[in-house]
């Protein structure tokens, strides 16, 4: 285990590669230990957040969530209000938390300017396909709206102009 105060600026970025690789190795409590080690060294940064709440959501879900929850609220980026919405949503869906799980993916999409198009796509995609799966009868109308916003979103990513 991993203890005491990280003396050299360079211990963050080594306990990162030691998460990565202990992903990679398919042992994510242990990619875990050392996320949670950062999160201990800086704490408040979002980025960090939603990285330990991804490596918890493999252990521990109700871990996950609080992560992920924290993340999200100090998300600033869009990138990352993106990512950390999507990977809590996507936990509130396993946990059969549905409708906090579509309730995030909307509340992002509306903190997510305009002109982040494709974020946007992607975040109403991943409501599609929660909604879908948690709601099948009841979306078959709305399936149709849901997919021209995926098929939109994947037009602007390869630079197609037919369904813009």
């Amino acid at each position: 285990a991993v203890s005491g105060p990280l003396p050299v600026p360079w211990a963050i970025p080594v306990l990162r590669d030691a998460a990565v690789a202990a992903l990679a190795d398919g042992r994510p409590d242990t990619a875990r230990t050392f996320l949670q080690r950062i999160v201990t060294e800086r704490p408040g940064t979002a980025a960090d957040l939603a990285d330990l709440g991804a490596a918890a959501a493999a252990v521990d879900l109700p871990a996950a969530i609080g992560h992920l929850t924290q993340a999200y609220r100090q998300a600033v980026a869009p990138e990352l209000v993106a990512r950390t919405a999507s990977l809590l949503a996507g936990v509130l869906a396993e946990t059969t938390r549905t409708a906090a799980a579509l309730s995030v993916l909307d509340e992002a999409v509306d903190r997510i300017e305009p002109a982040h198009v494709d974020l946007i796509g992607r975040l109403r995609c991943h409501r599609a396909a929660i909604a879908a799966h948690a709601y099948p009868a009841a979306l078959v109308e709305q399936a149709g709206s849901s997919a021209g916003h995926c098929r939109s979103a994947d037009a602007i990513r390869s630079g197609t102009a037919e369904d813009r």
